[in-house]
């Protein structure tokens, strides 16, 4: 079964057209040197086909061998992770105060050293207020620390949740990045043209709408982490708004 996506640049896949002659040009020498001394024409036949698919595909094998290989990290280990779910009034970094209010959080906090901050609603409308210290538990963030599987695969976290006063991780989005194969990169450097890594791990699982509509699939983001991991502390009557 193939991979759903094939890692391959389409300068790679140019690269790929001018190979073919010369793949070509080598089966030929190849047949006019040994393979036409093979009497049976039945073992020739065959001698030439397997010649043929092997050098006129091995450009490819690193593409598809990095292909399976990142399919199977992104569908094993990669996309949301939730750890534990926790109840809080509001949290530090992530959504803006409007959002982060519609979803029933008191207030989010932003900055850092000299210049912290936390907002709130008061009269459907956001206030700012510098703080000397943060009070939110929890803290969204997003990027993080890679770690490389080997050469041409990455593994990154993309969001992150955690109790910034253990440090413990509430919940994390895990995406790997996927360099192009051996020949892909070889013909990318003869070019001009710059490339970024592919990724993958975001993808959630079949959903009614899209967010990458163009591909029709939901790519996970950091909100969805937060709503994933935080919740807000029930209200009661006569609580304060």
């Amino acid at each position: 079964m193939l991979p759903e996506h094939f890692y391959f640049t389409g300068t790679g896949w140019l690269g790929y057209i001018v190979y073919i002659p010369i793949g070509l040009a080598l089966l030929t020498g190849l047949y006019l040197l040994l393979l036409r001394r093979i009497t049976s024409i039945a073992l020739r036949f065959i001698s030439l086909v397997v010649l043929s698919v092997i050098l006129l595909t091995w450009p490819l094998w690193g593409a598809l061998a990095l292909s399976y290989e990142a399919e199977s990290l992104c569908n094993e280990q990669g996309g949301l992770h939730v750890y534990k779910t926790v109840e809080a009034d509001g949290f530090l970094g992530g959504w803006g105060i409007e959002t982060a209010a519609k979803h029933g959080f008191s207030y989010v906090e932003s900055g850092g050293g000299k210049h912290m901050n936390r907002w709130t609603m008061v009269d459907g409308e956001p206030v700012r207020e510098s703080i000397t210290e943060f009070k939110s538990h929890y803290q969204v963030g997003v990027g993080g620390s890679e770690e490389r599987i080997n050469l041409r695969i990455r593994r990154a976290r993309s969001a992150s949740v955690k109790n910034r006063l253990t440090g413990e991780m509430i919940g994390e989005l895990i995406i790997f990045k996927i360099y192009p194969s051996w020949f892909d990169i070889f013909i990318l450097s003869l070019s001009p043209v710059e490339y970024n890594p592919w990724i993958c791990g975001k993808e959630a699982p079949k959903q009614e709408r899209y967010n990458d509509k163009l591909n029709k699939k939901y790519r996970y983001t950091f909100s969805d982490l937060i709503k994933a991991t935080l919740k807000p502390k029930p209200r009661y009557k006569g609580e304060e708004e």
